[in-house]
């Protein structure tokens, strides 16, 4: 007999798949339930990825965001005298 997801698991899996996903190895639950939650975590982990190499790349960059962002409001500052 194959056990369900409860719901604080299927919250847990949902939110942070990468921590209780693990939890549906135990004795009990269908190879479908497995398949699903291994694969939302393998999908969670490189949105997660993606993410994190995206603001690594345009962190570097923010320092001259502000420094144009200073320049537009001088310019426009000094314009409107």
């Amino acid at each position: 007999m194959t056990r369900k997801v409860d719901l604080p698991l299927a919250i847990g899996i949902l939110l942070m798949p990468v921590i209780f996903g693990w939890f549906t190895i135990g004795k009990g639950y269908s190879k479908l339930t497995r398949t699903i939650t291994f694969s939302w975590m393998l999908i969670f982990s490189f949105i997660l990825f993606v993410a994190v190499t995206i603001m690594i790349l345009i962190a570097p960059l923010q320092p001259l965001v502000s420094i144009f962002s200073a320049l537009k409001f001088l310019y426009l500052l000094v314009q409107g005298q």
